[in-house]
């Protein structure tokens, strides 16, 4: 039965990356080789009053749901290579941290990178 269910669920992340998704790049460092596969736009972390890391962030972070099957590991620090929710050029985004984890996708925060 567990054999079953696990199908199921694998069906369901694959129709919401395709619905949903769009093309990512992963930069885990120089050691490890970039991945390619799919990520899902969530929705923007809004913080009332920030502080410790977050203090001086002019964006808002935002959450990204990546497919575990595409990419196994996210660090912290890791770069995601993805266009903004709203379109357009692919941009660099830097994992701030992890939102949640569930058997299919790791959901990621993320801060637009700077220079």
């Amino acid at each position: 039965m567990e054999f079953l269910f696990g199908d199921v669920r694998e069906i369901g992340a694959d129709v919401a990356g395709d619905l949903l998704g769009v093309e990512v790049r992963v930069i885990r460092g120089s050691s490890v080789p970039p991945s390619t596969g799919q990520g899902v736009w969530l929705f923007d972390l809004v913080d009332d009053k920030p502080v410790g890391s977050n203090f001086d962030k002019q964006d808002p972070r935002q959450v990204m749901a990546l497919r575990v099957k595409d990419f196994a590991t996210v660090a912290r620090g890791s770069i995601v290579e993805a266009p903004p929710k709203s379109g357009g050029d692919v941009i660099e985004w830097e994992v701030d941290g992890h939102e949640k984890q569930t058997a299919d996708w790791h959901h990621v925060i993320l801060v637009r990178k700077t220079a």
